[in-house]
């Protein structure tokens, strides 16, 4: 209640930029990430028992961003975004077709804390000139200059090169890597004394890498390594193989695996992480990442499972305090046995780091 001849109680607002447009948006929390059972909630923090900071979202442990369904994005805005301790992790709580954090004062890495989209990228075909600005969910989007960040993020619908068949008795092919693109899926490893080729790798799309080709199987199968699916879908088959103790080569890594009798590969690529903020601080030991998966292990005979390829990184802000890893490395080789050559890793994804970005 305001008395006669009391001055009125000032109105104290967050920041002058809420009721505009931001590159880094305006700072009011999402509401939707998770650790285990309890939605985290804005608190005020003193970090290191130092630095405080408000209205700050803390990851402890294992936590996700809940995935948009209309923009198929784990999409999270606040203003401040802590992750402290080695248990601390934030991904997309399943896969799809990015991780976008957007907190508009800063975003903290403590004590060997990640931010990973490994393994996460969703696979399929891109309709052609694909914005950045469209992976911010609709009723958020007009609170950031979309401009600005279409012009600082670019995506190409597809990705790098897979590797390219394997031949008989020959080392895999390694996925091919190139700007603003993710990697390629590796191609298939082989029986080392000369049999039936490993499948190729596929190429991926801007927000998958692509998919690793099946091992090929022992000397006089009938049979060859399977190719990776193209856009990151399913992963090469392994062969099958007719020697003893030789059940088959392993499978491709891919979005689902390439299946193989034994060993199939491992579950999907890396995809597209992005993150918005004015400041990122990252202690060493942390890291932020986007990488593909490791492919299937060869039995006796018999050649191994390629991986996938890594995904992209984006990360834009004003200061770059950022002293941990930041990866897109390609998944690797699948586990080796009697006779068996390599299969080829995952190509690596694309990083890009721009600092010195602001509303101005």
């Amino acid at each position: 209640m305001v008395h006669k001849g009391c001055s009125r109680p000032k109105v104290l607002r967050f920041d002058s930029l809420v009721d505009g447009q931001s590159v880094f948006g305006d700072g009011i929390y999402t509401g939707n990430i998770a650790q285990g059972d309890i939605t985290l909630q804005p608190q005020d923090y003193l970090l290191n028992g130092i630095t405080p900071l408000h209205n700050c979202i803390v990851v402890t442990a294992n936590a996700s961003v809940s995935v948009d369904p209309l923009s198929l994005t784990a999409f999270a805005k606040g203003q401040n975004l802590v992750l402290f301790g080695p248990l601390a992790s934030l991904s997309a709580s399943s896969y799809c077709r990015g991780l976008v954090l957007a907190f508009r004062s800063g975003t903290w890495l403590v004590g060997g804390a990640t931010i990973s989209m490994t393994g996460l990228g969703y696979p399929g075909e891109v309709t052609d000139n694909p914005k950045f600005s469209d992976l911010i969910p609709a009723r958020y989007r007009g609170k950031f200059k979309a401009d600005t960040l279409d012009a600082l993020v670019k995506l190409i619908p597809i990705g790098a090169d897979g590797g390219v068949t394997t031949p008989g008795g020959y080392v895999g092919h390694t996925g091919s890597s190139e700007d603003w693109r993710t990697g390629g899926g590796g191609s298939g490893g082989t029986d080392g004394y000369g049999g039936p080729s490993g499948g190729a790798g596929s190429f991926g799309t801007c927000f998958c890498g692509g998919s690793g080709g099946g091992g090929g199987p022992n000397y006089g199968s009938g049979y060859l390594g399977g190719d990776a699916e193209p856009f990151g879908r399913q992963g090469g088959n392994g062969g099958i193989g007719n020697l003893g103790g030789s059940a088959g080569a392993g499978g491709g890594s891919g979005r689902p695996p390439g299946t193989a009798t034994t060993n199939p590969g491992g579950l999907g690529a890396g995809g597209f992480l992005a993150l918005i903020t004015p400041y990122l601080y990252g202690e060493p030991g942390c890291s932020i990442q986007s990488m593909g998966v490791k492919g299937g292990a060869a039995t006796a005979y018999t050649g191994p499972g390629a991986g996938s390829g890594g995904g992209i990184v984006a990360a834009l802000m004003t200061i770059d305090a950022f002293k941990g890893t930041i990866t897109c490395a390609g998944g690797i080789s699948g586990d080796l046995n009697t006779r068996s050559t390599s299969a080829g890793a995952g190509g690596v994804g694309y990083i890009s780091r721009q600092s010195g970005v602001s509303d101005q």
